[in-house]
This record gives C-alpha cells, sequence and structure tokens, in this order.
C-alpha cells in the first residue's frame, strides 16, 4: 500500500514538471482524482527509491524484490497501454501506413493535430501505445528466459528495465509532442540516464558477488 501511494505522488510530481503549463492554466490540478496527469518513471523513481530504503531496513536484496514485481509491472502497465490506445492518449505522430491507427472526429488526437497541422478530418497516426506494449512483452519474455537458464539474482529484472526503457526512448520518436510540454525533452535526457544507472547498478552487483565468492 505504501508503495502504491508513492508510486502515485510520484508520477503526478513528476508530470507536474514536464507539463507545468497546464497546471498553471488549470487545465489540470495537482490534486485531481481523475485517472491523468501522471507521468510513469517519476512513480517508478520515487517507488524504487521507497523500496531500496524499505529492503535496506528488511536487510533483504532490491534485486531479489526487483525480479518478482517486473513480471507483474509488465502486466499492469500492458493493461494501462491498452487502455491507452483505445482511449486515444499518447498517441503517435502522422503515419500513412497500414498499421496507423486513426481516431474519431473531434477526438483528443484530432483536436491536437488540428492545433498543429490545420487539418480538417483524423490523421491516421503511429499507434505507440503498442509499440509500448510491443516492448513490455519483449522485455518480459528475454528477461524470464535468461533468468530462468541461468538463476541469476536481479538479471530478470536488470534485462526487462534496459529493454522497457529503450523501447520507451525509440518509442519518443514516435510519440506526437505536445506543443505546451516539456516531456519530450526531459525524457530524451531521462531514459538514457536510467540505462547508464542500470548498467553501473549490474556492474557494481556483479563485482560485489566475485568479492563475496573470493572472501
Amino acid at each position: 500500500m505504501g508503495a502504491w501511494i508513492v508510486f502515485i505522488v510520484g508520477s503526478r510530481m513528476c508530470h507536474y514538471l514536464t507539463n507545468s503549463n497546464q497546471y498553471q492554466t488549470g487545465e489540470l490540478s495537482l490534486v485531481s482524482l481523475e485517472w491523468t496527469g501522471f507521468s510513469l518513471y517519476g512513480g517508478i523513481i520515487l517507488v524504487t527509491l521507497y523500496t531500496y530504503i524499505w529492503s535496506k531496513y528488511m536487510n533483504i536484496s532490491i534485486w531479489y524484490i526487483s525480479d518478482y514485481v517486473c513480471g507483474a509491472f509488465g502486466v499492469g502497465f500492458i493493461t494501462m497501454r491498452f487502455g491507452c490506445y483505445l482511449n486515444g492518449c499518447c498517441f503517435g505522430k502522422p503515419l500513412s501506413g497500414l498499421w496507423g491507427k486513426t481516431y474519431g472526429f473531434l477526438s483528443y488526437s484530432h483536436v491536437i493535430q488540428h492545433q498543429k497541422y490545420n487539418n480538417l478530418f483524423p490523421l491516421s497516426v503511429h499507434p505507440t501505445q503498442m509499440y509500448e506494449i510491443l516492448f513490455t512483452i519483449i522485455g518480459m519474455a528475454i528477461g524470464y528466459a535468461i533468468w530462468k537458464k541461468y538463476k541469476l539474482e536481479g538479471i530478470y529484472a536488470f534485462i526487462f528495465s534496459i529493454i522497457f526503457t529503450l523501447g520507451r526512448l525509440i518509442n519518443l520518436y514516435f510519440r506526437e509532442p505536445l506543443s505546451n510540454s516539456m516531456y519530450h525533452q526531459s525524457m530524451f535526457m531521462l531514459y538514457p540516464a536510467i540505462i547508464l544507472i542500470l548498467l553501473v547498478g549490474w556492474i557494481n552487483k556483479m563485482r560485489r558477488s566475485k568479492l563475496d565468492k573470493h572472501a
């Protein structure tokens, strides 16, 4: 329960920092109870810090905990992104390909498109929500397969997190940026930083494991 509250707070605060104009104009509210106005990685970062502190207190490896959280997180994220796909939020840039998704007249994506491109009818867009679902499934499958084979603590969480974050970074190139949002600029800096932190953390974990074996 504590982790869930921390996740919600972190997600809302990150969204505020990257979309402050929407809050200043009154379009969004920090204390809104609606399921909108959240930024995923804000919640992930804060709940990871919370879990790290809790794991130290309980003397449990955070890598061990993360291995068992990844599956549930992946399923929850897939469900959330499928909802985004149906709802029409978090949509992509215009696309002429056969796999493009066209939302209805005066839908959220159509309104944003009209403001940016002055088009009368809705444009087909990249189904970026489905791209993220695909990367999530790939991360879960590869991470679990490697974990199942080597039984190495933390390997599932590490592989999944790298593929998931890399997928989010690639997806930014296809997602439609909002003109009044700093989200894209912020995430283009945040995602590489997270990948670097994961690599450093994993290298440090492996180094400690080797030292413990020789101790």
